[in-house]
């Protein structure tokens, strides 16, 4: 019988200074205190993430894109089936967040930090010996 992680890792970046900051989510702590505000490391809250019937998932992000805050219900249920959830901003379509597994989580993370640095690379905007990719990532557990 497998067991069921109960742990959620969130990648989201920050909408002051744009690393990318992950952030360890217990559900058995989250059950207890019924809200956690994640922070990134500049002092900025990226987002609170809370509990509601202890079924429902509310994250609550500040969006790095369009300067609003966009609210997303889940369930708890569906969370923990799904290798990782993608949140976009409504407005833009723009990925803020990652939610789920963490190995999966990070591995998704990590092709999109990829693709984006071979992007701006191909526009002449990565200069050689840019940490474009070091720094820009911030682990919170």
């Amino acid at each position: 019988m497998d067991t069921l992680d109960t742990n959620i890792l969130i990648a989201i970046k920050c909408p002051n200074c744009g690393r990318m900051n992950f952030h360890n989510i217990s559900l058995f702590k989250l059950f207890h205190s019924l809200k956690s505000d994640l922070c990134c490391s500049c002092g900025k809250r990226e987002a609170s993430v809370s509990l509601k019937d202890n079924k429902t998932m509310i994250i609550d992000i500040s969006c790095l894109v369009c300067g609003i805050n966009h609210t997303y219900i889940y369930s708890l249920k569906d969370l923990l089936k799904r290798k990782v959830t993608v949140i976009c901003c409504d407005a833009t379509g723009f990925e803020l967040c990652f939610m789920g597994r963490e190995k999966d989580v990070r591995n998704l993370v990590s092709k999109y930090q990829e693709n984006l640095y071979l992007l701006l690379d191909e526009l002449g905007f990565i200069t050689e010996g840019d940490d474009f990719i070091k720094g820009k990532t911030n682990r919170k557990n």
